[in-house]
């Protein structure tokens, strides 16, 4: 094997181990929940998690509240500690939605 081969074998197998390492994958639609979607946002405190769903709060004059704790995010929604989110978490849309939230697609 020349070493022209050679060099085209080891791209191939590092394009190949870099293409299964990381796949490219889309990006997952996220939605703006809220208790009423007609009132002003303006200075709501809101979680958000991507820097598409954070620029999207600041975008409606909220205050956005990165990567706030998953687990606890639903409770604090339910005592209206916060008053919004920004997620593609269908576990976290399905919690609020019983504490009288509504949600639309962002953007």
């Amino acid at each position: 094997m020349t070493s022209t081969a050679i060099k085209a074998a080891v791209l191939g197998l590092a394009l190949a181990w870099s293409f299964n390492a990381h796949p490219a994958r889309a990006a997952a639609t996220e939605y703006f929940c809220v208790k009423n979607h007609s009132k002003t946002f303006q200075g709501l405190t809101m979680a958000c998690y991507t820097d598409a769903g954070c620029e999207f709060v600041k975008s409606i004059s909220g205050d956005p509240i990165r990567s706030y704790d998953v687990e606890s995010v639903p409770y604090a929604l339910g005592r209206e500690k916060i008053e919004g989110i920004v997620t593609s978490s269908d576990a976290i849309i399905k919690k609020i939605l019983g504490f009288g939230y509504t949600c639309k697609k962002a953007g």
